[in-house]
């Protein structure tokens, strides 16, 4: 099963990419959502390719684990995340592309796919409910999108057009 969602942000690519890697802050997240996270490899220092990141959350009513990699980290253009757990593959890409000067696209995609009998049996039910999938990581990019445009709003912009870009 394949998601992808696009989304332009008025803001210069060096400005989304310090957003969406700032690790720590999505790392929070999941632990205010009941997931515990925790980094396995490449714990000190900041994250890199090979960094590995060990977490448990609650999925269908079971305790679910999953191991997340970090395969590709090319500043400031791409990321790739790997995940295993429960039978499921997983793959989250994240492309940033500068149509214009102080504009950057954002392209997602997210792929998971069954490893076993079980697993195929737990992502049934996600393929049925694919709409509903599409439109939240829809509305995620847009989440992503808007809170790093609040963020730095303006003074971003400003400073690209005063050929200043940071």
């Amino acid at each position: 099963m394949e998601l992808t969602a696009r989304e332009k942000i008025a803001l210069p690519t060096d400005v989304v990419w310090e957003e969406i890697t700032a690790f720590e802050r999505f790392e929070e997240t999941l632990r205010r959502r009941g997931a515990k996270i925790e980094r396995a490899r490449g714990s000190e220092g900041p994250v890199a390719e090979g960094t590995v990141w060990l977490t448990e959350f609650t999925f269908s009513g079971r305790a679910r684990t999953a191991e997340i990699a970090m395969r590709t980290l090319k500043r400031p253009q791409a990321m790739r995340l790997d995940g295993t757990g429960s039978g499921l593959e997983g793959v989250v890409e994240i492309t940033l592309t500068a149509p214009d000067a102080g504009h950057t696209v954002l392209d997602l995609s997210a792929t998971l796919r069954a490893t076993g009998l079980g697993a195929k049996v737990l992502l049934q039910p996600l393929k049925l409910a694919r709409g509903k999938l599409q439109a939240q990581l829809n509305a995620t990019a847009a989440k992503i999108a808007r809170d790093a445009e609040q963020r730095h709003g303006a003074n971003a912009v400003a400073q690209v057009k005063d050929g200043e870009q940071k």
